[in-house]
């Protein structure tokens, strides 16, 4: 516009200009009057032009800049929203990354859990767990809480105390101690858990809250935010020093997720923790599960310490039998000389089925006293190099003759010469004895039992093999378990306590020897079980 007009007022300069040059050529005697008239309206229209040029010009300017602001404005907004989101992509990518490594760890310790474990690894795959989940509470916590996050009182009460329903039938639960001073925040506290049946005592020192647990006052520990600090650590150190982590629970309220103090109070084998701000809905779920397991552990231990006095019984009862039996079992074998010198065959009979039933219950006495032995750590073995082939023929002159009396085929087979090993003697008699009394026990008369010693470059096998009515299906999981009879099918005076196979299996593990069991193959029903030895030079 502004460049228009300029055009506009020289054009119009230059007309004017024109016009008077001819004028003067005509010698027209009002020329002068003309002239001047001419120059005023040139100025006129030179000075109307440069208002009207400052006008345009101070227009285009304001305009110009309300687009340079607004253009400013957007490319600052726009650019300070890529800046946001390029921050968080980048804090999400942070946290994913470093919690990348705790979380394929957990994973692989799942993995782990998921397979038969003996006590000690599930106890070190559970304790490494643990640590990562610590480690990735530690990460995302440091995202979401600052060191100068202050929570206000009243917004802390104002949270614990909302939305709490009306309690008309109160379910009374244990005695809780809240650590802490007394202050409004923990007077709160008190009084809601009050309202839902907690008897609450607020504890301002260590000696007062140990005092409170000695004399059986409080159930449960809730340490308050405020008492964060050293004298916390080693009053639960000193807690649990007395008492297991679910006989006495504690539970720790803090303002946020602290590594430092969670791995103190972890130490200090703390059962929970809860960050505040939070509702008292979470609160009462962390104390009912606390509770509940205080109560599953202690029917535990009532549990424990009924089996124990049960197992005491047990174990006097047969160890005052044992003797007793000894000495009836070698006056029935005096009996028996007697009855073959005299030719006496139905009274031989006789007292060979006493003897056999004396037998029984010497075995059954046998393995409940070293059931026991194993379970207290009594039973002790005294390992040296003996021929198993020799050991085992002096031990089938009794087997072989139980099994005829049943009119059962044993058969002794050894496939290696000079089959040296290294065990307990005694251990060895209670594994052979056991094994091959229970193929003779659960196989049919007429039946088949055979021993075979086998061996490979590394190992020998001592394979017990029957044609009996095998296990079944359901039982073969719990096989070795003690107490866990395998049955019987045939005849009334043949059954099973269940301790047998328990005390096989804990004795070849006390030798350093391996038990495995399999079906019978090549007959229609029947087992093998295996004793795998290490092979000697």
């Amino acid at each position: 516009m502004k460049k228009n007009l300029s055009i506009l007022v020289s054009v119009f300069s230059v007309i004017l200009l024109i016009f008077l040059f001819f004028w003067h050529e005509f010698e027209s005697e009002y020329f002068e009057i003309v002239f001047y008239s001419v120059v005023c309206i040139e100025i006129l229209i030179t000075v109307l032009g440069f208002m009207l040029n400052s006008i345009f010009e101070e227009k285009e300017n304001k305009t110009d800049s309300l687009q340079d602001f607004f253009s400013d404005t957007l490319e600052g907004e726009k650019s300070a929203v890529k800046k946001t989101e390029k921050e968080k992509n980048e804090s999400y990518e942070t946290v994913l990354t470093e919690i990348g490594n705790p979380l394929q760890s957990i994973q692989a310790m799942a993995g782990i859990l998921s397979e038969p474990l003996d006590e000690n690894s599930q106890i070190s795959a559970a304790r490494l767990i643990t640590k990562n989940i610590h480690l990735i509470k530690d990460i995302i916590g440091k995202k979401t809480y600052s060191d100068d996050q202050k929570i206000p009182e009243k917004d802390i009460l104002l949270q614990l105390v909302q939305n709490v329903p009306v309690k008309k039938n109160v379910e009374h639960g244990i005695s809780i101690g809240i650590y802490g001073d007394v202050n409004s925040y923990n007077l709160t506290l008190r009084l809601v858990l009050q309202s839902y049946g907690f008897f609450v005592r607020i504890l301002e020192h260590s000696q007062k809250a140990l005092f409170a647990i000695e004399d059986g006052l409080i159930q449960m520990l809730i340490i308050s935010p405020e008492s964060e600090n050293d004298e916390s650590f080693y009053l639960c150190k000193a807690i649990r020093k007395k008492y297991a982590v679910l006989e006495f629970p504690i539970l720790i309220l803090v303002n946020k997720y602290n590594s430092y103090l969670m791995e103190k109070n972890f130490e200090g084998q703390i059962n929970d923790f809860l960050v505040r701000p939070f509702d008292i809905s979470a609160l009462l779920g962390r104390i009912r599960i606390l509770e509940n397991y205080r109560n599953l552990w202690l029917e535990k231990q009532e549990l424990l310490k009924s089996e124990k006095e049960k197992s005491t019984f047990l174990y006097f009862v047969t160890h005052n039998v044992n003797t007793p039996l000894t000495v009836l079992l070698n006056e029935i074998q005096k009996l028996q000389k007697t009855a073959k010198n005299e030719k006496n065959e139905k009274l031989l009979s006789e007292i060979q089925s006493i003897c056999d039933c004396t037998s029984q219950i010497n075995i059954i006495i046998q393995n409940v006293l070293n059931s026991y032995r194993i379970s207290d750590g009594r039973y002790l073995v005294n390992p040296k190099i003996i021929n198993l082939e020799e050991f085992l023929l002096e031990e089938n002159k009794f087997l072989i003759q139980k099994a005829k009396r049943k009119n059962q085929t044993f058969a002794f087979e050894c496939n290696f010469q000079n089959p040296r090993i290294f065990c307990d003697e005694n251990s060895l008699k209670g594994i052979y004895v056991n094994l091959v009394d229970n193929a003779i026990k659960y196989t049919l008369p007429e039946g088949n039992i055979k021993v075979r010693i086998d061996a490979s470059e590394e190992n020998i096998f001592l394979r017990v093999i029957d044609d009996g009515v095998g296990i079944s299906e359901e039982k073969r999981p719990v096989l070795f378990n003690r107490f866990a009879g395998i049955g019987s099918k045939h005849g009334k005076n043949e059954h099973s306590v269940g301790l047998g196979l328990y005390v096989v299996n804990e004795i070849c593990k006390l030798n350093g020897l391996e038990l495995e069991y399999a079906e019978n193959s090549e007959a229609v029903s029947g087992s093998i079980f295996t004793v795998i030895f290490k092979r000697l030079g």
